[in-house]
């Protein structure tokens, strides 16, 4: 069995008048592929959680996609363009997949697009189609659409702050 991870994590402030450009996500984490694994297999974070969880059940993990940009201003529509086409790129060479354990934030806002995790979600959920089973995560404070849970089978939110439960 393969089960995909994906991550695409940004927390914005719409308040801070700078935007969100693709080198703040460059200057934290844009991988894909083994470099994903690389990046967060041994981390805290919840991709890092994703790897150990299917190691113990003997599911092989596919490192998919992984970005992450400090908490800041709204993302620009061109960088998270960019950033959508890089993941879903990254999707299809993956391919075939079992499953799929995506992490969105749960607050990444672009210029024209307020819910970016329901967008992606939902761009995940068309190319994958609706039979694959998606399971994701959620930070504790994260503003849930119905995008975002429509387009996914499960949502598990972490419970401590700071965030150990990852």
């Amino acid at each position: 069995m393969r089960v995909g991870i994906i991550a695409l994590l940004q927390e914005t402030n719409t308040f801070i008048a700078e935007p969100t450009t693709l080198r703040h996500f460059e200057e934290n984490m844009l991988v894909s592929g083994d470099e994903v694994r690389a990046r967060t297999a041994d981390t805290q974070h919840e991709t890092g959680g994703f790897f150990a969880g299917l190691e113990l059940a003997g599911i092989e993990a596919v490192p998919v996609f992984a970005a992450r940009a400090l908490p800041f201003g709204t993302v620009t529509d061109d960088t998270y363009a960019e950033l959508k086409q890089r993941l879903l790129a990254a999707l299809a060479e993956a391919r075939p997949l079992e499953g799929l354990l995506v992490a969105p934030h749960g607050a990444t806002v672009s210029a024209s697009i307020r819910d970016v995790d329901g967008d992606w979600l939902s761009a995940v959920r068309e190319a994958v189609g609706p039979e694959l089973p998606i399971i994701s995560t959620a930070d504790p404070h994260a503003n849930l659409s119905p995008r975002m849970i429509a387009a996914v089978n499960g949502m598990i939110a972490y419970r401590s702050n700071p965030h150990m439960d990852q």
